[in-house]
């Protein structure tokens, strides 16, 4: 397989994840130094040396140190390697263990409340670019993922939003309903929220509709990283699973959403010692087993944003 092919390979598979053009550049970047050090390498003796497909760990961990050696960062080119040759090759991950450099402790910032998320959505006059940030808290989208969102991935009559790879979120009602009558009359495949020449929206676009709201709010402001964390934190504060959660946030670990959104709960629990007499003196008849039905996220947005719209 040609270096091109590897590549293309690469950049369809973080397109599969929603990631952004700037994050499949600099992917591709790391893999092209990768791929010329391989071509250049004294390893590279035999007719098949160049051949990646072979499970030859020795070489990518032999990459890293180089450039860990010279004070590059190489978070982003291990992670560039586990895509190129896990998940795009087939390698065990076992057999790639890659150097990486000690881990940063990061603690996150509160998570904003919905009064402080609607303060910044209500910042922007155009009412297209308040339905864009809405959609990444609402539904817990990444930035790529909400300019990727098609006229097909809204459900009017349910209220539900497609997400690529999880399950789907129910909206707000004013939401689902005014979203309803932007597409209504549009091809399927036609962008959710288009740009003014009515193609998608490219990611820098909604970044720079979000340092427009922060300015006007004044210094601070939750940011995309943060919305989503907005929705996350109050599905958990709701009672929704973390494992839920974790599909919803297209996270592989549950350890990564734990990182990501700190402990959360209700403001104070109520003790379970009233209710332990009336359990013992009373017990209720069990209530029938009732048929599972399939598990559709609720935005943490409903009650703030209907209030609102």
């Amino acid at each position: 397989m040609s270096n091109p092919d590897l590549l293309a390979r690469c950049a369809q598979a973080l397109g599969a994840r929603g990631c952004g053009r700037r994050t499949v550049q600099a992917y591709t970047a790391a893999l092209r130094r990768h791929l010329a050090w391989l071509a250049a390498s004294p390893l590279a003796a035999g007719s098949d040396a160049l051949d990646p497909t072979r499970p030859d760990p020795e070489r990518a961990r032999r990459w890293l140190l180089d450039r860990q050696a010279v004070g590059h960062h190489v978070d982003q080119d291990a992670a560039a390697l586990r895509l190129l040759y896990v998940e795009v090759l087939g390698w065990p991950p076992q057999h790639l263990r890659l150097p990486t450099r000690s881990p940063r402790v990061r603690r996150p910032g509160p998570v904003p409340g919905q009064a402080e998320v609607l303060a910044l959505v209500q910042a922007l006059p155009r009412r297209r670019d308040q339905l864009l940030l809405l959609l990444i808290y609402a539904a817990g989208l990444r930035v790529g993922q909400v300019v990727a969102l098609r006229v097909a991935d809204l459900d009017p009559v349910a209220g539900t939003l497609a997400r690529p790879g999880g399950r789907p979120v129910r909206l707000p009602p004013a939401l689902a309903a005014e979203l309803a009558a932007r597409a209504r009359g549009r091809p399927l495949s036609a962008p959710l929220l288009p740009a003014r020449h009515g193609g998608p929206l490219s990611t820098r676009a909604v970044q720079k509709l979000l340092l427009q709201a922060r300015a006007r709010r004044g210094p601070g402001g939750p940011t995309t990283q943060d919305l989503r964390r907005a929705f996350a934190a109050h599905l958990l504060q709701q009672g929704v699973d973390l494992r839920l959660v974790q599909a919803a946030l297209g996270h592989r670990r549950p350890g990564t959403t734990r990182r990501l959104v700190p402990a959360v709960g209700p403001a104070a629990l109520p003790s379970p010692l009233p209710a332990v007499p009336q359990l013992q003196a009373q017990r209720a008849p069990s209530a029938p087993c009732e048929a599972k039905q399939p598990t559709v996220h609720r935005s943490p947005a409903v009650l703030a944003v209907t209030s609102w719209l």
